[in-house]
């Protein structure tokens, strides 16, 4: 996962107050932090997974139709 670090260290922190990770502290330093998805956690990652995978599947026309067509140019304005 790619992020800032002020970023992800929120979205752990609303995850876990919502029950879906858990964090783990090893050892004395406690800048590195495992995170671990909870039962619940699974289960929604699954459930959005799905949901995903269904809107994929239904917009999957539209993307291979978008990857067939020329590309069109649009023309810079005067002065740009």
């Amino acid at each position: 996962m790619q992020g800032r670090h002020n970023a992800v260290v929120g979205l752990v922190q609303r995850a876990c107050r919502k029950g879906l990770v858990q964090k783990e502290h090893r050892g004395g330093d406690h800048r590195f932090v495992r995170v671990r998805l909870t039962r619940q956690g699974t289960t929604t990652l699954n459930r959005l997974a799905g949901l995903h995978m269904e809107e994929l599947k239904r917009i999957q026309p539209d993307i291979g139709n978008a990857l067939k067509a020329k590309p069109q140019f649009i023309k810079a304005a005067e002065g740009a």
